[in-house]
């Protein structure tokens, strides 16, 4: 899968993550991970054209990204991001 990182964090507490997406190409996706307490933790959210998605977190250094599984054309992605602790 193409991804790319769009931004990284500390996130101090226990919350989440909200992100929108919209996207050129039907087949966007967004990824979170993190380690903490020595596990990794990766989840990824396939959203389209258009969507939101809901993220848990811990404590831990925090990095999103966004991609897309159209290996042949590339896509532009506009994302927000808002962590709530």
């Amino acid at each position: 899968l193409f991804r790319s990182l769009v931004t990284s964090f500390q996130a101090n507490y226990a919350g989440y993550l909200y992100i929108s997406l919209t996207s050129t190409t039907t087949n966007a996706y967004v990824a979170v991970e993190y380690w903490y307490q020595g596990r990794l933790f990766s989840v990824q959210k396939t959203l389209g054209t258009s969507g939101e998605a809901y993220f848990c977190i811990l404590p831990a250094s925090v990095a999103i990204y966004a991609g897309n599984t159209n290996y042949v054309n590339g896509a532009t992605h506009t994302i927000t991001a808002t962590y709530h602790y």
